[in-house]
């Protein structure tokens, strides 16, 4: 553990950060101390010689304190025209993205960032996805939607659309405009995902409907992506058709649609995998949503699904969802999957966890890893590897609390394979840190009778994303790891205003949580085995509670702490 101290005159106080070397801790007291300050004091702090080696944190604190003053301080102290340092430009996009109370001085900086040609394409593609999750959080509020800023943003994003180039282009801007969330955007993206000819195209522009609201997209999209989906008019990748069914299961599909879906995996033979895929996936969401096991079990009545061949389906590919936690107002859930290709290679694989009750879903986490062409390089077994297909290609995706990310890739072509074999990390190394402000609330309530309380809430998340993986060309095997580490603290106080008589609460809940994922594959013989596994150490849960009430008469304190250790057993298969 490493402690630093810096002192600033202006501030005439010490601040103490203490940072766990996986920056799991957050100390939320520099956020309030620099909301009190103006420009140059934070600059100041962030290029004292004592914050050196805490600028990262310093720079997510400056970002969550959501201020004119701070926010033009990190825009004066981050280069982002520079094409060989990137590490701050994306520590600052990152925590600038989940800004809780957005200001329009917020999206002119990113919006005039997008207009710029930054030389670094990785920086490109975050401030295109940081700026459609600040859209999405400023249009929270319907007014400030019709704001020019906003309109601004959708002429935007439509003029860089149409000039793109190439696809990476178009790709970049696709996933800015899923983050943003905004229907105006609806018939685009539905137009983009049924012309493409590039799969990861179409791919992007359906996932991109995913934060858009589920009764709209029911009326206005829900025909197109059957149609998709049963591919009625042209032909489309299996990852598409995927994610178009993934949609579709949270649309409240009607029992004739069902029936389509399952009667086209049952008809499709040479397409195993995403039948098997199908036929899981919807059985998986009947046992968690009612809509689709009313549907279901009034489709299964017909008997050219309802039989062995159906539910015999051969293939690897899987679906499960489990239960993480269960709490007395909502549930935490995990969501594996697997889609595999013919040839038995892995295509895309991940986990997604969330929590929910009966009014809300909010997604938490979810990553998948994804490859695509390598039955070229490694065999496709006993099935045909066509010439002139994708190039081989690995990958990850990761989005927090339903911002997505910046992919990152593993290696693109024969070249880039090997040397990811050569050079690949055998111990864990971090790819993404981050401290977040989640929860900034500020209310005075107004009661019946005359008094006023204060109530202060405010919540801050740190994560940590690190991964290793270990290919051995001698044995035949690899061996990867992601690891996730995540620490939470929700802290606040309700507190009556009123000279006669104090009193109120104060409240902190901590939390930490790991969660591994682990890939095992031995491609020494064909078909490949495979084994996934997740695994989660005991969940660390820490809460407090203090009241109080105080007036000339009367004095007294409570105190209730509590701390909770369980270990859940997550999938029994």
């Amino acid at each position: 553990m490493r402690k630093f101290i810096f002192i600033s005159p202006d501030l005439d106080l010490s601040l103490t950060s203490t940072l766990l070397p996986s920056g799991t801790e957050v100390q939320s007291c520099l956020d309030n101390c620099q909301k009190k300050h103006r420009k140059l004091t934070i600059e100041e702090i962030l290029t004292n010689t004592d914050s050196y080696y805490i600028v990262p944190q310093l720079i997510d604190v400056g970002a969550a304190t959501q201020t004119p003053f701070a926010q033009r301080a990190m825009m004066d102290l981050v280069q982002f025209e520079q094409d060989y340092s990137t590490e701050y430009p994306e520590r600052l996009l990152l925590a600038l993205a989940y800004s809780t109370h957005p200001g329009e001085y917020l999206l002119k900086d990113l919006i005039n960032l997008m207009k710029k040609k930054l030389p670094n394409v990785n920086i490109q593609e975050s401030v295109a996805m940081a700026t459609g999750a600040v859209i999405h959080t400023y249009c929270q509020y319907p007014d400030q939607c019709q704001h020019e800023i906003v309109k601004e943003y959708k002429q935007l994003i439509r003029k860089m659309l149409k000039d793109c180039g190439d696809d990476s282009c178009t790709l970049r801007h696709l996933r800015s405009v899923g983050n943003a969330g905004l229907a105006e955007f609806l018939p685009e993206l539905l137009t983009i995902a049924q012309n493409s000819k590039n799969p990861a195209v179409s791919l992007a522009a359906v996932q991109a409907l995913r934060r858009m609201d589920k009764n709209f997209l029911k009326d206005q999209a829900k025909v197109r992506l059957v149609k998709m989906y049963l591919q009625i008019t042209r032909e489309y990748d299996s990852s598409v058709r995927v994610a178009a069914l993934e949609l579709l299961v949270q649309l409240s599909p009607t029992p004739e649609e069902v029936y389509s879906i399952l009667k086209s995996a049952l008809d499709n033979r040479k397409e195993f995998e995403l039948s098997l895929y199908t036929m899981k996936r919807v059985l998986d969401m009947v046992n968690s949503n009612i809509n689709v096991r009313e549907s279901f079990l009034t489709a299964l009545k017909r008997y050219d699904i309802n039989n062995y061949n159906f539910f015999g389906h051969r293939g690897k590919s899987s679906a499960y969802t489990g239960l993480m936690a269960a709490m007395k107002d909502m549930n935490s859930s995990y969501y594996l999957h697997q889609e595999t290709a013919r040839t038995g290679v892995m295509k895309r694989s991940g986990m997604d966890v969330g929590v929910y009750n009966d009014v809300m879903i909010q997604p938490v986490f979810n990553f998948e890893l994804y490859a695509e062409g390598l039955e070229a390089l490694i065999g496709g077994g006993d099935e045909e590897v066509p010439e002139g297909g994708p190039e081989a290609t690995a990958g990850m995706t990761l989005s927090l609390m339903d911002v997505l990310l910046r992919p990152i890739e593993f290696f693109r072509g024969s070249g880039g394979l090997m040397s990811a074999v050569w050079n690949a990390p055998s111990e864990p190394i971090s790819a993404l840190q981050a401290n977040l402000l989640l929860h900034d609330h500020s209310q005075k309530l107004h009661l019946s009778n005359g008094l006023i309380i204060d109530v202060q809430v405010t919540g801050v998340a740190s994560i940590d994303l690190s991964g290793s993986i270990s290919i051995s060309l001698w044995y035949k095997n690899s061996n990867s790891l992601i690891k996730t580490s995540g620490a939470m603290i929700i802290n606040g106080w309700m507190k009556l205003e009123s000279e006669v008589l104090q009193g109120g609460m104060n409240f902190t809940a901590e939390s930490e949580a790991v969660i591994d994922f682990k890939t095992d594959v031995d491609f020494s013989n064909m078909p490949f085995k495979m084994c996934l596994q997740m695994m989660r150490p005991p969940l660390q849960y820490k809460y407090n509670l203090e009241k109080f009430e105080k007036s000339r008469f009367l004095k007294k304190r409570y105190r209730h702490k509590k701390c909770v250790q369980e270990c859940l057993l997550m999938n029994k298969r």
